[in-house]
């Protein structure tokens, strides 16, 4: 075992460590031990070489290319639409876009270049409460909450005028919304809630900011323009001309929180702007503050502001524009001085503040791209610096005819759009040419101590994966070295953080019998400052040297067997299309696919604990056996539905996860099965010509598209990218996990086991969640993770009117009976109203009432004093539910309320038209929900 100390178990996110962990800690402990003194003599922080270093630069890019407006994603032509303000990505990995159309609608579209007007959703629409009557107002700003993915909670900026307004005359305002639960493309409009209203003081309809986006410490970021009255730029106690900082988590309607580092003890953080039309932060460069502050004379500028700058900076407005002088003796030094500048009258009409790019295209990478209004957008490396000025030294990259705004995807790459039709661009790439001070070979590299014989320097330290990636057959070294003594920031589940100066070196080669093996090429990935770049050097056909490439190559390799095979050396842009931000970047060197044996210094040990006392990591890991690992395909002590999954996490899922791809399909290892969007799931691209395909259909790999892809040799189709071969064993387990594992050939039926707790789904409890011990204590046929409160289920049974009238009062009456074995406690009793049959955050609570404690197969009843039927009902005249559910008094409203709620159908019809002698029914049990909703807890608080 190793020497370290250990320490207790971390919470590993996939479940399928706790299924498989007696498994996993037998083999760690078989496997992976070794004696500790003998570990102790070759592994300790003593014994860690540091490496001498590398000669690749830290800055600046490898190569350049010609970049152009693609206009491959056009979504509509103008006829009939609004135009848009702005596109941003939910961060919750459905790779969608949501567009905000400036008069009052917002609308959700897939995340694909063919969509069209068809494919738009109307997420929300309030024209109603827009001022929109000048250019510059609108409904301008859109940003999630950091915890979207959970709470749903996103918010707007937008003008406004009286009456809308709470306080004044004109204003903006800033309000949350949360989406529907029961529908992601819907927002609830009763949900609104005003965090903050801006007084718009004076006539002015210009200058009103708009900008909304959260920062890396968790609070919104608001900016203001100065409503055309620039002397209120520089008062702190006014909130024009600003940028504001709150906390969306606190205060109250009408109020937010105030941060209590806020310098002015109110919403302000910056003064001095004009007009901030747009700013961002590069959260994945460490984040940083861009602002494009849009100039009143001459001047327009953008400013950098670094991360952890504490608030109370001045930006100069009126005093100063940009580094030009507007007040005599206004530009005292103590203004915040630009990065970027430009005269009006010789670029264009105002700035457009852009991102940082963390997408695809090499050349691009890590550079602050913006725009002007008149169309042009540019680019500035960040380094780059006139010596004059000291101002930066930016490139224009096209013209796209006029643009308002830049938007990012989930994946990183820049959006930007024409303001007149607005059609939606990218960035696309030609032609690269070398740049920058890189070694041209790999001798000149400082990795190998000898090339021809592939030593490495000291320092590297050579890692194997558990689950390699398939690549056409070629075999495979790995290295890795940090800089100096640096180390790595540890997470048992997520990708780990590198210092900057990290290298990690791929080596591939064919391995031909009766001959050395075909030097193919090593591939670098490289942390620089400003995030990770890849490169490939190609070997010679001697194997005595290899050459960086700078575009993708594809060589004939003649085989010593006879024939050949097409090998792909990829471009620098290719690289980033499977490391990207959300894979994580550095893909293999992660918990899972280190936690495997590899020799140090010969001997035998686990490369997590290697690793762990060669003092690599932040923190001390303790033993192995405590961390989920990988399974290769011929792994015989994992079940297939295992490496099954595990050789499409790695091989597919870089491509097919949350904010990447072109489908919906998430291959990751730590989702349920259920959750993959897999299963007799049709394709949304691609069918290969089946007349009804799905994704994967259980029991017959030939009508399943996944299957079809990962066999197939045409380049066209196949999975994973950039691979020409097909990989026979991966091919035969997945034809074995969908013919074999997914369906019972004897019995003809599907064997889903949705949840991969080794339950199928038709006898288990519970079959969306994991419960392998099918757990029942109340004995209710339901497992205890799908009933959260483990107490005896409370089935009422309502007596109420089949119609009501709006409001008009209510006699509801409910008896409810124990329907499991123990006794139950007091409970409460809810009456909602609701527009269909499932209990829903946004339905009306009507009534509750409360009975005493019932013993099994007991009954007790309970009367509600005062219901009534609200005034005004969306939707109504029209068909509802009325909605009883039961809770013992300290589980009100657990997780699932499928097991303890009943619904009946009433009908609201038009006011005075109440049928005469209605009477009241007595309701059916109709379980409200059957399905399990499988969440922990629910969205319908107190």
């Amino acid at each position: 075992m190793s020497p370290c100390p250990a320490r207790p178990p971390s919470v590993v996110a996939s479940f399928r460590l706790a299924v498989h962990a007696t498994l996993v800690l037998l083999a760690a402990t078989l496997l992976l031990a070794t004696p500790q003194a003998l570990a102790q003599s070759v592994c300790s922080p003593e014994t860690r070489i540091p490496f001498a270093g590398h000669s690749f630069p830290l800055d600046g890019a490898l190569v350049e290319e010609d970049l152009v407006f693609s206009g491959s994603f056009p979504l509509w032509n103008g006829a009939g639409t609004q135009r848009l303000d702005f596109v941003a990505a939910p961060p919750d990995g459905t790779n969608r876009l949501f567009l905000l159309g400036h008069f009052g609608t917002l609308w959700s579209i897939p995340n694909q270049p063919d969509v069209t007007v068809s494919d738009l959703s109307t997420v929300l629409e309030i024209a109603e409460r827009i001022d929109s009557s000048d250019t510059e107002e609108g409904l301008l700003g859109l940003a999630f909450h950091p915890d979207f993915a959970e709470n749903g909670l996103f918010f707007v900026h937008y003008t406004a005028e009286s009456p809308t307004c709470d306080q004044s005359a004109r204003c903006a305002r800033i309000v949350r919304y949360q989406i529907d639960p029961t529908n992601p493309d819907r927002a609830l409009p009763e949900s609104a809630y005003v965090v903050l209203e801006i007084p718009r003081p004076g006539s002015d309809q210009f200058h009103n900011g708009g900008m909304l986006a959260f920062g890396p410490d968790g609070y919104l970021y608001v900016s203001t323009g100065d409503v055309g009255q620039r002397e209120l730029s520089r008062d702190p106690n006014v909130l024009n001309g600003k940028l504001l900082r709150i906390d969306v988590d606190s205060g109250s309607e009408f109020s937010p929180g105030i941060p209590a580092d806020n310098p002015f003890g109110n919403p302000v953080w910056f003064i001095g702007f004009r007009n901030p039309w747009r700013f961002s932060f590069d959260l994945e460069g460490g984040g940083d503050l861009w602002i494009g502050d849009v100039g009143g004379v001459e001047v327009e500028e953008v400013n950098r502001v670094p991360a952890g700058t504490p608030g109370g900076r001045d930006f100069g407005w009126p005093d100063c524009e940009g580094t030009r002088e507007v007040t005599p003796g206004g530009c005292d030094g103590e203004q915040h001085r630009p990065d970027l500048e430009y005269v009006t009258r010789d670029v264009g009409f105002a700035v457009v503040g852009g991102y940082v790019y963390r997408g695809t295209i090499a050349s691009l990478q890590g550079q602050y791209v913006f725009g002007d209004f008149s169309g042009k957008v540019f680019a500035w490396d960040r380094t780059t610096r006139d010596p004059g000025t000291g101002l930066g030294v930016y490139e224009e990259l096209f013209d796209v005819g006029g643009i308002s705004s830049f938007g990012e995807d989930e994946s990183g790459e820049l959006l930007f759009w024409n303001y007149y039709n607005s059609i939606i661009g990218t960035a696309a790439a030609s032609d690269p040419t070398m740049i920058g001070d890189y070694p041209q070979t790999l001798s000149e590299t400082g990795l190998f101590s000898d090339v021809g014989s592939l030593t490495p320097a000291p320092g590297l330290i050579e890692y194997e994966v558990n689950t390699p990636l398939w690549s056409d057959g070629a075999a495979k070294i790995r290295w890795m070295a940090l800089p100096g003594t640096e180390r790595i920031q540890f997470d048992p589940d997520a990708p780990w953080t590198f210092p900057v100066g990290t290298v990690f070196v791929k080596h591939f080669e064919l391995e031909q019998p009766g001959t050395t093996p075909r030097r193919l090429e090593t591939r670098i990935m490289l942390r620089q400052n400003d995030g990770w770049i890849g490169f490939t050097y190609r070997w010679n056909a001697s194997g005595t040297e290899a050459s960086l490439l700078v575009d993708e190559v594809r060589e004939e390799i003649s085989l010593a067997g006879g024939g050949s095979q097409t090998w792909i050396h990829p471009s620098p842009s290719n690289c980033l299309e499977c490391h990207s931000a959300p894979a994580g970047r550095v893909l293999g060197v992660r918990t899972v696919q280190l936690n495997g044996p590899l020799d140090h210094e010969g001997v035998p040990a686990n490369q997590l604990e290697t690793w762990n006392c060669l003092g690599l990591f932040d923190t001390d890991l303790g033993q192995a056996a405590f961390y989920d690992r990988l399974a290769a395909i011929h792994d015989a002590s994992a079940s297939i539905a295992t490496r099954a999954r595990d050789y499409l996490d790695v091989n597919c899922a870089t491509c097919h996860q949350p904010g990447i791809g072109t489908t919906s399909m998430n291959l990751r290892r730590d989702l349920l099965l259920a959750d993959m969007n897999l299963i007799d799931r049709t394709p949304i691209r691609n069918d290969l010509g089946l007349p009804s395909p799905f994704l994967v259909e259980p029991g017959d790999h030939t009508n399943s598209v996944l299957s079809l892809r990962v066999g197939s040799t045409d380049e066209t189709i196949r999975m994973a990218r950039g691979t020409l071969a097909v990989d026979d064993d991966a091919d035969a387990l997945l034809v074995s996990w969908i013919d074999d594992v997914l369906f019972d050939s004897s019995g003809g039926v599907t064997r889903l086991d949705s949840d991969e707790d080794g339950i199928g789904d038709a006898v288990d409890l519970c079959p969306s969640i994991p419960d392998p011990g099918q757990e029942n204590a109340d004995g209710d046929a339901l497992g205890d993770v799908c009933d959260p409160d483990q107490q005896p289920d409370l089935l009422p049974a309502l007596t109420a009117p089949a119609q009501v009238e709006l409001g008009a009062p209510l006699a509801l009456t409910t008896r409810v009976s124990n329907a499991g074995v123990l006794d139950a406690g007091p409970s409460q009793v809810r009456f909602h109203l609701s527009a269909d049959a499932v209990l829903d955050a946004e339905d009306t609570t009507l009534a509750e009432c409360f009975v005493d404690a019932i013993g099994n197969a007991g009954s007790d009843d309970c009367t509600p004093q005062n219901a009534a039927v609200p005034s005004e009902v969306d939707g109504a005249p029209g068909e509802f539910h009325f909605i009883t559910c039961a809770d013992s008094l300290d589980l009100v409203r657990e997780g699932d309320e499928s097991n303890n709620c009943v619904a009946e159908v009433v009908m609201i019809p038009e006011p005075g038209a109440l049928a005469a002698g209605a009477v009241a029914v007595v309701t059916t049990l109709l379980t409200v929900g059957l399905r399990r909703r499988g969440e922990s807890a629910s969205s319908i608080g107190d």
